[in-house]
């Protein structure tokens, strides 16, 4: 009796054991299947890319402009510089930038940049302009320079008006056949009249796109927050106007979908 009651104990021992086995198998599996994610996590977190869907991302393109702009970076070495220094931070790149992509960078930040700089005269309503001259090895070289009121851009820049500032900018630097006053007129016309009406025109395209997608969107959310009775009145009333517009119902049932 005592036997069977020994081995009926034992037989309740070794399953306890096999269930604490089973448990602290699963919480160690848990824990390495955890740390394996961590693992995956860390090295996902030390890998950039230049590029997001084939197209160079915004802060690539604004770290390239800082890099020729104001570091004295050339061209052909902006993508190892960028590859050396993150390397040293432990961070893998996966893809590159070309000489080619850097200069299509530069130039856009130049389109860019004078945009902006005849968008800021345009509406700074006072403009004190400044000029100087210097020759270089019999070569005539004139600096023109302006002071103006110009937004903060840490504003709201959709709020009715924005905080500014004074602010000193750089116009150009061009050659002169001479110092004459006529000539250097000349330089300022050239700066204000032909070079900048391209360039309002196209602030007033963007800023008139800009109008156009803000109605867009404000329409969509009408739409989306619309009863159905009023929607079904809306589409009826531009269904009649299409319908007129294409001189009656028989010209209407004659149009091509794309139409």
């Amino acid at each position: 009796m005592e036997l069977v009651d020994a081995q009926a104990d034992l037989a309740c021992v070794t399953a306890q054991n096999e269930g604490l086995q089973r448990k602290a198998h699963a919480s160690f599996m848990r824990g390495y299947r955890a740390l394996g994610r961590l693992h995956r996590d860390a090295e996902k977190s030390q890998t950039q890319f230049f590029k997001e869907k084939g197209v160079i991302t915004d802060s690539s393109q604004e770290m390239t402009g800082e890099l020729v702009a104001e570091c004295s970076m050339p061209v052909t070495r902006v993508n190892k510089v960028i590859r050396t220094v993150a390397r040293g931070f432990g961070i893998t790149l996966k893809d590159t930038v070309d000489k080619h992509s850097v200069s299509h960078i530069l130039l856009e930040g130049e389109l860019a940049s004078e945009i902006q700089l005849v968008s800021e005269m345009h509406n700074a309503g006072n403009l004190t302009i400044s000029g100087d001259g210097t020759t270089n090895k019999h070569i005539n070289l004139k600096l023109k320079h302006g002071l103006m009121v110009t937004p903060t851009y840490a504003s709201d820049p959709d709020a009715p008006t924005m905080n500014t500032i004074p602010s000193q900018q750089f116009f150009s630097i061009n050659t002169a056949i001479d110092h004459k006053s006529e000539t250097q007129l000349q330089g300022w016309k050239d700066l204000i009249d032909h070079h900048a009406e391209d360039q309002k025109k196209l602030v007033h395209l963007f800023k008139s796109w800009k109008d156009s997608c803000k109605r867009e969107m404000r329409g969509e959310e009408a739409i989306l927050l619309a009863s159905l009775s009023d929607l079904i009145c809306l589409i009826w009333e531009e269904t009649e106007r299409n319908i007129s517009n294409a001189s009656g119902l028989t010209g209407w049932q004659v149009l091509s979908a794309d139409e």
